[in-house]
């Protein structure tokens, strides 16, 4: 369905066309949405991977409705990465997903007010939740939070503030960490395509991966498997 990419767009709108940094972040793109890593992955709460799926163009609630199915399918796919990514080595599952929907009015660069401000980009804060330590590329992640109710507020609870006065808070990511981090997950999506025990609505399109830019360890995977089929 190309409703999103035909609605109302405006060049200056982050989210119609994000910033060329972007990219980097960038996990999955399909024709209605694309999905983002967050560089705030970083203090007590621990959100390795958290990311941001936003529909393309500027929707009604109507239109964003009618092709929510084709961002939720994102969504659980990335959900399922990150269970394939942070697995224990005896296969056991720490990653458990959550939630938050949010309807933020358009910006432009400058932070104003696009000219189509009263239409939304309806997007999905997507969450893994990990009850015990992540270690990924050699550092160690803990969602000291993780039986709390969540809060994406970016003031930090009595909690967190607790334990960001104790240190007790994980390694902050630099941007070209984020980029492997992307990196991997994407190659994670890429085994997913083959994998026939994933079931066939949740397999990533080649499509959704090459429009996300990927690096060329994930472009030399695809091309591996598919050559073994």
């Amino acid at each position: 369905m190309s409703l999103a990419v035909s609605s109302k767009y405006t060049i200056n709108c982050l989210s119609c066309k994000p910033l060329e940094s972007a990219a980097r972040r960038m996990v999955l793109n399909s024709d209605t949405c694309a999905g983002s890593l967050r560089t705030d992955q970083h203090g007590s709460r621990g959100w390795l991977g958290r990311a941001v799926y936003f529909v393309k163009g500027h929707l009604s609630s109507e239109q964003a409705l009618e092709i929510s199915k084709d961002r939720r399918r994102c969504e659980v796919m990335h959900f399922m990465a990150c269970e394939r990514l942070f697995k224990d080595t005896n296969g056991e599952q720490k990653c458990r997903g959550n939630y938050a929907e949010a309807g933020n009015k358009n910006m432009d660069e400058a932070g104003k007010p696009t000219p189509d401000h009263l239409y939304h980009h309806p997007h999905t804060h997507v969450i893994p939740r990990y009850l015990k330590e992540v270690e990924w590329r050699g550092k160690k992640f803990k969602d000291h939070t993780f039986y709390d109710a969540m809060e994406l507020n970016p003031t930090p609870s009595e909690k967190e503030k607790k334990l960001n006065a104790e240190g007790n808070v994980n390694i902050a990511l630099i941007e070209d960490e984020v980029y492997l981090l992307k990196t991997d997950i994407q190659e994670v999506f890429v085994r997913m395509i083959f994998d026939k025990q994933v079931p066939e609505v949740f397999r990533p399109k080649w499509e959704e991966i090459e429009n996300a830019f990927p690096a060329d360890s994930v472009k030399k995977l695809y091309f591996k498997l598919k050559s073994e089929q």
